[in-house]
C-alpha cells in the first residue's frame, strides 16, 4: 500500500478515531530492485553448511532497503500529518538475529515483538515494512551458544557465509501474529491486495469462471483448510513479485487463523476494506460492525475472504 492508496483508504474510513493499538504493515515498493539482484522471499531456514557471499546480492540488499525505507517514511509522514503518532520500524539489520526467512533461531522475532509491544504500549502506531536482509547461519558460537562476544575475524567469517533474501510482509504478519508474546493481543489481521480475496481460479485470467471464496474454515484440531472448493490460491501475482503473491498471503493467513485470530483478505481501497477496518472483534471468532452484521460468517455481505478457526 503506497501513500496514494493510504490516502484513498483513509478517505473511505474517515479521519480521526482511536488509533491506539493499531499496527500497520506496508508491503511492496522494492520488488523490481530485489528481482534485479537475485533476492527472493525466503520462508525456510538457511542450510547449515553456510552460503557463499554474493557481492551483487549485498548491493541488492542496500538498494532494496533504501527503497522500502523511503516509501515507509512517506507513509509515516502522511499519518503524522493526519494526527496519527506513527513511527517507522525497519525489521532487518536493525533487529539483531532477524534473518530474511523470519525464523526465531537467534531470538530475532522475539526482539522485534518486544519492540512492537513497547511502541504500542506508549500509544504510538508502529508502521513496519517488508524488508531485505541477511540469510545465513552463525557458525562461530562458543560452546555455550553465546554469540555476544565475537571478534573481527569471527565477523569476517560470518559475513562470508551469508547470503541475502526478502522478508516479505506476509511472512512478517505471520511471525508477529503467531508469536506467543503477541498472539493474545491481536483481535484480527487484514491483508489488503489487488483482488477481492481468494478465488477458485485466477480472476485475472478466468473472468467468468472465477468464484470468490467468502469464507475459509480452519479445522481447530488438524489446522488444515476444511473447504473443498479451494483449488488454489490464485491472482495478485505480478511479474516482478519475489515473495509469492496471493499464494504466500493465503499460507500466512491460514497460519494466523489457526491460532484463533480472524483474518480478512480483501481489496485495497474498497468498501470491503473499510468494513474490515471499522469492524470490532468482541472475541476471537466474532466480528461485528456498524456496516454489517457479520457474526454469522455466511452473512458477510462484502467482497472479501474471511478465514477463521471453525467453531464446533
Amino acid at each position: 500500500m503506497g501513500r496514494s492508496q493510504m490516502e484513498q483508504q483513509q478517505q473511505q474510513v474517515g479521519g480521526g478515531g482511536n488509533h491506539k493499538n493499531v499496527l500497520l504493515l506496508k508491503v511492496g515498493g522494492s520488488s523490481i530492485t530485489a528481482k534485479k539482484y537475485g533476492l527472493r522471499g525466503e520462508t525456510l531456514p538457511p542450510p547449515n553448511n553456510g552460503m557463499k557471499l554474493k557481492k551483487d546480492m549485498m548491493t541488492g540488499i542496500a538498494k532494496t532497503r533504501l527503497s522500502v525505507k523511503k516509501l515507509n517514511s512517506s507513509i509515516v509522514s502522511y499519518l503524522i500529518e493526519e494526527g496519527v503518532n506513527a513511527v517507522g520500524i525497519s525489521p532487518c539489520m536493525n533487529i539483531p538475529g532477524l534473518m530474511a526467512h523470519g525464523g526465531n533461531e537467534y531470538n530475532g522475532v522475539t526482539l522485534l515483538v518486544h519492540a512492537l509491544k513497547e511502541t504500542l504500549s506508549a500509544g504510538l502506531v508502529p508502521v513496519i515494512h517488508g524488508d531485505a536482509g541477511l540469510y545465513g547461519t552463525y557458525h562461530n558460537r562458543n560452546a555455550d551458544g553465546d554469540s555476544s562476544s565475537i571478534n573481527n575475524d569471527d565477523l569476517m567469517f560470518q559475513h562470508q557465509s551469508m547470503s541475502g533474501g526478502i522478508l516479505g510482509g506476509d511472512t512478517l504478519v505471520e511471525i508477529i501474529a503467531t508469536h506467543p508474546l503477541m498472539n493474545e493481543s491481536i483481535s484480527k489481521a487484514i491483508f489488503l491486495t489487488d483482488v477481492h480475496g481468494v478465488y477458485t481460479k485466477d480472476p485475472n485470467i478466468y473472468h467468468d469462471d472465477a468464484v470468490l471464496v467468502r469464507h475459509i474454515d480452519i479445522d481447530p484440531i488438524t489446522g488444515k483448510v476444511m473447504n473443498e472448493d479451494i483449488v488454489s490460491a490464485s491472482g495478485s501475482l505480478h511479474e516482478h513479485d519475489v515473495t509469492g503473491g496471493l499464494e504466500t498471503k493465503l499460507e500466512a493467513a491460514v497460519s494466523v487463523a489457526k491460532t484463533g485470530i480472524d483474518v480478512i483478505i480483501t481489496k485495497c481501497c474498497s468498501s470491503s476494506a473499510k468494513a474490515a477496518m471499522v469492524s470490532n472483534s468482541n472475541s476471537k471468532g466474532k466480528i461485528t460492525s456498524t456496516d454489517t452484521a457479520s457474526n454469522n460468517i455466511n452473512n458477510y455481505e462484502y467482497d472479501s475472504t474471511v478465514i477463521r478457526r471453525y467453531q464446533r
